[in-house]
């Protein structure tokens, strides 16, 4: 609604709103997000973000030979030709709520690659000052994060997993549950949330609300002057279609540069020498690279790291104010893994990142391999990766989590499938949602451990088993190879028992901690070891009970033990 006069003049901003009307509102389970755009801006044969439009039709070739399309369609625009950023209203209601939480003018891009070409497009928003008068979107997008600003955000169609994977059924969440499974990695990964979106109050599906990777995502994140961040992506090389190029996508004009001038460093020198290793761990987070291959080859993305590999840094120390994040050394950032498995749960990483087409200086996979070269990388690496294996990456939590997600949207996906001209059953999306995602998981936990294993000779594998003596876990807990046996832990149900999987070349380090008021009374195993020890691994399951004992329990046996003698 506008204001104008006799004339036709108008006399007052423009006022936009969204109502609720009927039934069907009642009870909804997930969030709404409303858009309201000028129809041309979307939809019109010039100048529309949402069709082919004039770019297709005065196109050479047609739709040519690539599959999504490129680049003749007006989705795929960019900043030549036809605008690529609209202006849009955009409302946010909480399921439960009458009145928006996020109500302002934004921007509008379309996101994604070939992506694009899919009916319901993936958007970008942005807030600008300048632009729409609101520098941020004030409102909590992620209610599970504390973030109460965001610079920008996606609707995100689910990307290569809209069509799904060989079901043909889309699963809606497969990279967004991925990002939640490893959100306790040390790396960036997007926030989740399902929403329902109306554009100009037309049903639009299910999108996931999702962060944007850009300059923004540090200073939302870890509180980085957006303006001294580096953030650098992976393109193929147009020469060369198994190597890849570095560009940059914001920061220091050299930032580019200095990491090619890096890579040229290793390239001349073996990184098994300490001091060489020492050099690059410092311009390299080494915790959070491990953890990022880990993320990658666990989830057997082989659209990685040729493609969907963007690491960042801040150009000028920033410690003080931000902690490690600010000290100026590489970090990655996990994306696009909806096609994460497509060679199949089996399939050996550790084999496709150490091929001649990975370990040249120019390929992708060029710093890992280097860094597999280090005794001490290489041995960090095994660990954390063990270590995830044994937490967070565990089938049962991982299943747990997974349907926790399904649950979420299930009531809404049959509507969602029928306005996109498809007719799959909710039980049909079920069995995608366990195909995909619940027994990929599990089928991968159980032959990582032997990729692992066959790549770094590790010598198998074997269980081992602490337990409390006291089944409700009272006097004291432990630490297991670095990983607290305690239910915050992901993947750890209980303090009083707990059972992982082990390399056998290497010894499992395990701590009994006791409870405050508590003190260490032995181990059934060998009463004469401390609370620490160094276990290995066999054929045969090995179970370690710790006893802890009150403190003035252990007074009064001394005082017994002291008047008998």
């Amino acid at each position: 609604a506008i204001t104008v006069d006799s004339t036709g003049r108008y006399c007052s901003e423009e006022s936009s709103g969204t109502y609720f009307i009927g039934n069907d509102f009642d009870g909804r389970t997930l969030p709404v997000v409303s858009i309201i755009a000028n129809e041309e801006d979307l939809f019109g044969f010039k100048e529309g973000l949402f069709v082919p439009g004039k770019s297709y039709a005065d196109s050479p070739v047609g739709y040519g030979s690539n599959r999504w399309g490129k680049p003749y369609a007006n989705y795929h625009e960019t900043s030549d030709g036809v605008s690529s950023e609209k202006p849009v209203f955009i409302e946010l209601f909480e399921a439960d709520a009458g009145t928006a939480s996020v109500s302002q003018m934004m921007g509008v891009q379309m996101h994604g690659g070939g992506t694009r070409a899919i009916p319901q497009k993936s958007l970008y928003l942005l807030s600008r000052r300048g632009e729409y008068g609101e520098k941020y979107v004030e409102g909590m997008l992620f209610p599970d994060r504390p973030e109460l600003q965001h610079k920008r955000f996606l609707l995100r169609n689910s990307g290569n997993d809209w069509y799904g994977p060989d079901t043909g059924v889309a699963t809606m969440l497969k990279d967004a549950v991925i990002h939640q499974l490893v959100a306790d990695f040390d790396i960036a990964v997007m926030g989740y949330r399902p929403a329902i979106v109306y554009i100009n109050g037309v049903y639009w599906g299910i999108h996931n609300i999702r962060d944007s990777y850009d300059k923004h995502y540090p200073a939302t994140h870890y509180g980085i002057d957006p303006e001294n961040v580096d953030l650098l992506t992976h393109i193929e090389d147009p020469a060369d279609k198994t190597k890849v190029k570095i560009k940059r996508i914001s920061g220091d004009k050299s930032a580019d540069e200095e990491y090619e001038e890096m890579i040229d460093w290793i390239k001349v020198r073996s990184l098994s020498v300490k001091a060489n290793y020492d050099y690059v761990a410092e311009r390299v987070d080494i915790t959070n690279h491990i953890d990022y291959i880990v993320a990658e080859t666990f989830m057997a993305n082989t659209d990685w790291p040729i493609n969907n590999c963007d690491f960042w840094r801040a150009n000028t120390n920033e410690v003080e104010s931000c902690g490690r994040y600010g000290d100026t050394r590489w970090r990655w950032m996990l994306y696009d893994l909806d096609v994460a498995g497509e060679e199949g749960a089996r399939y050996n990483m550790m084999v496709y990142l150490s091929s001649n087409k990975m370990t040249g200086a120019r390929e992708p996979g060029f710093l890992i391999n280097k860094l597999w070269e280090n005794a001490e990388f290489k041995a960090a690496f095994v660990e954390r990766y063990e270590m995830w294996l044994n937490t967070a990456l565990r089938p049962e939590y991982t299943a747990m989590r997974i349907a926790e997600y399904a649950v979420a949207i299930e009531d809404e996906i049959e509507t969602h499938f029928r306005r996109w001209g498809r007719n799959h059953l909710k039980s049909e999306w079920q069995d995608a949602v366990d195909e995909a995602l619940v027994q990929f998981m599990e089928t991968r936990h159980e032959v990582s451990w032997g990729h692992l294993s066959g790549k770094f000779n590790l010598g198998g594998t074997g269980n081992l088993t602490v337990r409390n003596n006291n089944s409700r876990g009272i006097g004291g807990h432990f630490v297991v190879n670095g990983i607290e046996i305690e239910p915050g832990t992901p993947g750890v149900v209980s303090r009083a028992e707990w059972s992982g999987t082990f390399f056998r070349n290497k010894s499992v380090r395990v701590e009994a901690i006791p409870d405050e008021g508590y003190i260490f009374a032995g181990w059934n195993k060998n009463i004469k070891v401390g609370s620490v020890v160094e276990i290995p691994v066999g054929d045969d399951p090995q179970e370690w009970v710790a006893t802890f004992m009150r403190e003035d329990e252990r007074l009064g046996t001394m005082l017994y033990l002291t008047m008998a003698e």
